[in-house]
């Protein structure tokens, strides 16, 4: 029997687990075949000397207070969570009042020393103490409310009472349950008798609302033996407080106080607290959402899980979320509706912010983060997973702050959607997009006006609103093929480091495109304006682009049209190794325009406007240029003049007849010495040229090259012109 109740103890002390050990009698002794008795023995030894180890329950508590949560106990003190604060109450005689003490001073075990007391003495009329605790909401059905109190000596007087009182409506509303002990050992419940011994152990009380009508009243009695359990039928089981009284004690003997402690309200589950409960999750709970819910608080302890499902966890102003077990998003959202704090591990899925939210030091984000109307991320952020989103969503004027990190911070937002007038205030070191970065409909992007305060875009960018880029940068250098897609908004600088494709018209000063790599404008019109430069070891494919002023293109382009706007002299320089391929042709709507530096202007169709003027270089005519009577493709009219510097080359590079009358001069009168000659340059073999009109040779004209070329109109002028290559003239 010894060996059985040890087995018994230990299969308490451990529920769920089982000792295997047998035992074989004989005249020598008692032996086991099994060591495990032996770790019986140990464990039995342990559990002696440390005392029963502490076993938490399983449960989702919405309400929670003990003594020990108070330095000093007085009126409006509100200790715990998930009740309202104190109020206590007595005759202010001296002789009535509440304090934290011991119990055991009064010869109670079984409670913990602090435990709440109150005491009033002697038998005479008034002296009374009273302490009243609300609830924060009524205990919902399917809730337990527990605690404990204490009593040793009867009140020593027909005239004493002390117990508690339950309420629905507060302590002003309905009593609906009374407890209490007079002047004998009897403890009455309503009036019946509820337990009849004397003893001083603790007495917990399990109270449970069964339904809306019924509240089950439970408890254990003083002598450890006698139990209570009995459900009432009510109007109403709501019970929302609890009042515990004592008065007209016999004298001040100690013994006749009053203990209580250890208030605690729980739920089935998480989905059963009322709305706006602070709730902690105990022990090994496993809660899952079944539908939306919203808080003032979670705490999630060490072996306790949640899960979000698909659904909305939403905390309201002050709201507290603290994990030191196992939070699982899931796909579901958790919102703020004001201030909030994150502490422990969290990894989110979505996160509404409309209050100022501190992530804490290891919070994780997986899915959106959306800054509503009033949100805002305070002191730490979240660290940005891959897919992550970073969603300003005020509709108004928003300042970025931290949520939106330097680039050295290596914590950079994957995609940034802007639902807002997101000003991204005067940062000057650069904000990288690991994603996409999109800007919505009517929405404005107002960037740093710092030095340094640009934009780095990984993915695709999406404008579909405005941007004041206060003359900053944005970086394209991503690893896959990046879009543009864009309003027609000015660009000030755009550095490609990667291959980028656009089909939008926008406007642009300097367009830099690195070694390797290609920015192609499948569509739409770019528009230079400002420094109007192209530049960089890449390539750059443009549909349209126009220029108002001096450009310079230092790296291989090719365009379809080109066109020349405002009204003065423009200059368009080609640098060294860089060719501008015009595929359809180039226009200049104002005075002529003036092609220098060493590279290639390649025109593959026509040339409108006034004057194609050529200080060095060379200026290619190579394409489907019109024939029989179309014009020259040179300037308007019968009018074609190669204007060019000394050692410059006009280049026809395409069989055709360019018809018309032909000057050949310096550019104007002051600009180059009368010395140097003019060339025509006929660079293909398989190509064929007839210049059909009148030429003026008022400068030199080389012709030179493989191809064949034929003049069928006059040639004037007092300058000769001098044939050179392999072609045929």
């Amino acid at each position: 029997m010894r060996i059985l109740y040890v087995a018994l103890i230990l299969t308490g002390i451990f529920p769920g687990s089982v000792f295997y050990a047998s035992a074989q009698v004989t005249e020598k002794g008692i032996y086991f075949s099994s060591k495990q008795f032996v770790w019986l023995l140990c464990l039995v030894m342990v559990v002696g000397f440390l005392g029963s180890p502490t076993i938490v329950k399983a449960q989702v508590v919405i309400a929670d207070d003990n003594a020990s949560n108070y330095g000093t106990w007085t009126n409006g003190s509100n200790g715990g969570f998930g009740f309202q604060a104190w109020s206590l109450d007595s005759d202010a005689s001296g002789d009535s009042g509440h304090f934290t003490g011991n119990p055991g001073s009064a010869g109670i075990s079984g409670m913990s020393n602090p435990s709440f007391a109150m005491f009033a003495h002697p038998n005479s009329d008034g002296r009374f103490a009273q302490s009243d605790r609300l609830f924060r909401d009524p205990l919902p059905v399917g809730g337990v409310f527990t605690f404990q109190w204490g009593l040793n000596w009867d009140g020593g007087n027909g005239n004493a009472a002390k117990g508690f009182d339950l309420y629905v409506g507060g302590t002003s509303g309905t009593q609906v349950i009374n407890v209490n002990m007079g002047n004998s050992a009897t403890i009455t419940i309503n009036g019946d008798n509820m337990f009849t011994n004397y003893d001083t152990n603790a007495m917990n009380v399990t109270i449970t609302r069964v339904n809306a009508t019924q509240l089950r009243v439970q408890s254990t009695g003083r002598d450890g033996v006698q139990t209570y359990d009995n459900t009432f039928t009510l109007a109403s089981s709501a019970i929302d407080a609890i009042r515990f009284y004592i008065a007209r004690q016999n004298d001040n003997d100690g013994n006749r106080n009053i203990y209580f402690n250890n208030f605690r309200i729980t739920v089935p589950t998480i989905n059963d607290a009322p709305t706006g409960s602070q709730v902690r999750l105990d022990g090994t709970v496993n809660e899952t959402l079944s539908g939306n819910l919203t808080l003032a608080s979670l705490n999630i302890t060490s072996s306790a899980t949640f899960s979000q499902s698909s659904h909305t966890l939403t905390f309201q102003n002050n709201g507290t979320l603290t994990n030191n077990g196992t939070f699982n998003a899931n796909s579901g959202t958790t919102a703020f509706a004001g201030t909030g704090t994150v502490s422990g591990t969290i990894t989110f899925n979505n996160v509404n912010l409309s209050g100022a939210v501190n992530f804490g030091s290891s919070s994780t984000l997986n899915g959106v983060l959306q800054i509503l109307p009033g949100g805002a991320v305070a002191t730490n952020r979240p660290t940005y997973a891959t897919n992550s989103t970073l969603h300003y969503n005020t509709g108004g004027t928003y300042n970025r702050s931290i949520e939106w990190p330097s680039i050295n911070d290596n914590n950079d937002p994957f995609h940034v959607i802007i639902n807002s007038n997101l000003n991204m205030m005067g940062h000057t070191t650069a904000r990288n997009v690991r994603g996409n970065l999109t800007i919505e409909t009517g929405r404005t992007l107002t960037m740093s006006t710092e030095t340094g305060g640009d934009i780095r875009v990984k993915g695709n960018m999406t404008n579909n609103g405005s941007l004041t880029a206060n003359n900053r940068a944005f970086f394209f250098d991503g690893t896959s093929p990046q879009t543009l897609t864009t309003t027609d908004v000015f660009y000030p600088f755009l550095f490609i480091d990667n291959d980028v494709s656009t089909a939008s018209s926008f406007s642009v000063s300097q367009l830099s495109v690195s070694s390797g790599n290609e920015f192609n404008a499948t569509g739409g019109t770019l528009a230079f304006t400002t420094s109007r430069i192209i530049s960089g070891d890449g390539d750059v494919s443009l549909n349209n682009f126009t220029f108002n002023g001096d450009m310079t293109v230092n790296a291989n382009t090719n365009a379809n049209t080109a066109t020349r706007t405002g009204t003065s002299t423009a200059i368009l320089i080609i640098g060294t190794d860089a060719t501008l391929d015009i595929n359809q042709g180039i226009a200049d709507s104002g005075e002529a325009f003036v092609k220098q530096g060493p590279g290639r202007l390649r025109i593959n169709q026509s040339v409108t406007g006034n004057l194609l003027n050529i200080d060095n270089g060379i200026v290619e005519l190579a394409g489907d240029f019109p024939t029989a009577n179309a014009g020259i493709p040179i300037g308007i009219g019968s009018g074609f003049e190669i204007q060019t510097a000394n050692n410059a080359v006009l280049e026809l590079n395409h069989s055709g007849t360019y018809t018309g009358n032909i000057t050949v001069r310096e550019r104007d009168s002051s600009g180059f010495p009368a010395s140097g000659s003019r060339t025509i340059r006929l660079s293909n073999t398989n190509e064929s040229v007839v210049i059909s009109g009148t030429i003026a040779l008022l400068k030199t004209l080389i012709v030179t090259g493989d191809g064949q070329a034929t003049f069928s109109g006059s040639v004037t002028g007092d300058h000769p012109f001098v044939k050179q290559g392999t072609g045929t003239l």
